[in-house]
């Protein structure tokens, strides 16, 4: 699949970076998705809803020669300023390209203030047991708040730090259940270290192991992307048939997860 440079008067499409079990890089994604849309010619915002404010100390260490990302301190306690909350969180009228990056431990009922106006919801999974079962759980939940406010935007999963050359067995499936397709892998890369330690992206690097991530990013968007392109972006009835979907088989896909001790449990993203 191929992504397009940004063409003049693209419509702008905001997507959340979610997913209550901490640890699942939910930042990096963020800030790399930010990073590769600036370079391709997007107006790009990242907001910051963590009060760690890992996204906002990535921008500031973001070189000044690299393509302009502008940045919002969206979490109060981030704030140094007199300015209201309106003007701080406003999104500015070219923006083309909006990420947003959320804290770790927000409960499905509390998403909603962070869903606003939101088209493409993104869940990183890690690949064990425990996150998968978790992030089963979260999506679930999150389908039923989608749907009770009106939401129309599209629930996705992106397998993240998925470690090379692992026994695996295939999980696909249990998303694809409930309506929700993994639309890419992310490998556990040092790579994406450099990145967080020099404000830049993956597209930034040169080595053998940075081009490779660079390309898994570049599917990543134009998937995303795809998904967001007009008569192919969730409307809130197809959102309801996942939300049905859902509530008939999570119990069924939570319960074929391994739970005895000593069974052998591994994940596949392909």
């Amino acid at each position: 699949m191929r992504w397009r440079n940004n063409k003049d008067g693209d419509e702008m499409h905001k997507i959340i970076v979610i997913n209550a079990k901490g640890g699942s890089g939910k930042t990096t994604i963020a800030t790399n998705l930010a990073s590769l849309y600036a370079t391709h010619g997007y107006k790009t915002v990242l907001y910051d809803h963590d009060p760690q404010g890992s996204s906002t100390s990535w921008l500031q260490r973001r070189p000044d020669s690299l393509p302009s990302i502008h940045g919002v301190c969206a979490h109060p306690r981030q704030s140094t300023t007199s300015v209201t909350q309106s003007w701080r969180m406003r999104t500015p009228a070219d923006a083309q390209r909006v990420i947003v990056d959320t804290p770790a431990g927000v409960r499905a009922h509390e998403t909603v203030k962070y869903l606003r106006g939101v088209n493409t919801i993104l869940v990183p999974v890690l690949a064990s047991i425990i996150d998968v079962e978790a992030s089963i759980r979260f999506v679930h939940d999150l389908q039923k708040v989608v749907i009770a406010n009106g939401i129309a935007a599209r629930i996705v999963v992106v397998a993240n730090r998925v470690k090379p050359r692992s026994p695996m067995h295939n999980v696909n499936e249990l998303f694809a259940e409930m309506g929700v397709p993994v639309v890419g892998r992310l490998m556990d890369s040092i790579s994406y270290l450099k990145c967080a330690e020099q404000g830049i992206g993956m597209d930034d690097l040169s080595s053998r192991r940075a081009r490779a991530e660079h390309r898994r990013l570049t599917r990543l968007v134009a998937k995303i992307d795809d998904i967001f392109e007009p008569g192919a972006q969730a409307n809130i009835g197809d959102n309801r048939d996942m939300t049905t979907i859902a509530t008939d088989s999570v119990s069924e896909v939570v319960g074929v997860l391994p739970q005895a001790a000593g069974q052998h449990y591994s994940l596949s993203w392909k």
